[in-house]
């Protein structure tokens, strides 16, 4: 349906990227969203959705690479250092309407495969203090705590905490360059819980019934560089997984 994966920069300094990953369908699919992608326009007063050529999303932020017909690439570049946070909300802006739309098309379609991590985001100019205000909710399907299960068993589950914080810490690094990386952890304490952290306590968390498919909330994700930071854990997360080739 679709994931994420990211990309480190290759040299000191430049820019990581968050790309998504799914299909040139599904990428027509969010095109023809007029509805949701109207809405952000007005409320966020972002550039034009761009759908054509290598270009993807508000003010064609994202650029696209079709590796096959089916799959498709839209890799999204962080702005230079220290530009203002509002220059990231068109990247912000594509991911929420890629999510949400494909996550309606997937609830209404069940023999579609749901993705081992269902992302849910908003975002809006509302303040929280003096920032811009950003929520996001993580759906992690049953596969993914049962691979995650596997790999404490299989005692690796280290090595998953290691990549996820390694994930984190490219983009915080990047976004926050005093923080060092001091301030983003992933924590697994058992199979069902999953934290993960980002700079100005931002976090994602589990909650619901033990031993079900369980639900990462958000809190304190008042900016979307933190956002985009958190996203880069869950999709490192993902990535680990996957190659690892356990049950996902």
């Amino acid at each position: 349906m679709y994931s994420f994966k990211t990309m480190a920069p290759e040299t000191e300094g430049a820019a990581p990227a968050l790309a998504i990953v799914t299909t040139p369908e599904n990428l027509e699919r969010v095109s023809d969203a007029p509805w949701l992608i109207s809405d952000l326009a007005g409320k966020l007063g972002v550039r034009e959705f761009v759908m054509g050529g290598e270009r993807f999303g508000f003010g064609g932020v994202g650029v696209v690479s079709e590796v096959s017909d089916e799959e498709a690439v839209v890799t999204l570049t962080m702005p230079p250092q220290k530009v203002e946070e509002a220059d990231l909300l068109e990247a912000t802006a594509t991911i929420h309407a890629v999510c949400n739309v494909l996550n309606l098309v997937q609830k209404s379609n069940r023999w579609m495969p749901e993705p081992p991590l269902a992302v849910a985001t908003q975002v809006s100019r509302r303040t929280h203090g003096e920032h811009l205000g950003h929520t996001m909710r993580v759906d992690v399907a049953f596969n993914l705590i049962r691979a995650v299960a596997e790999a404490k068993k299989a005692g690796i589950l280290g090595e998953l905490v290691e990549h996820t914080e390694q994930g984190l810490k490219v983009f915080d690094n990047y976004f926050y360059p005093r923080s060092v990386g001091a301030s983003v952890n992933a924590i697994f304490r058992d199979t069902d819980d999953l934290h993960l952290t980002s700079y100005g306590a931002a976090g994602l968390d589990t909650v619901g019934p033990e031993g079900s498919p369980r639900m990462m909330i958000g809190h304190n994700i008042d900016r979307p560089t933190q956002q985009i930071t958190l996203l880069a854990g869950v999709a490192s997360m993902g990535e680990w997984l996957s190659e690892a080739q356990l049950s996902t």
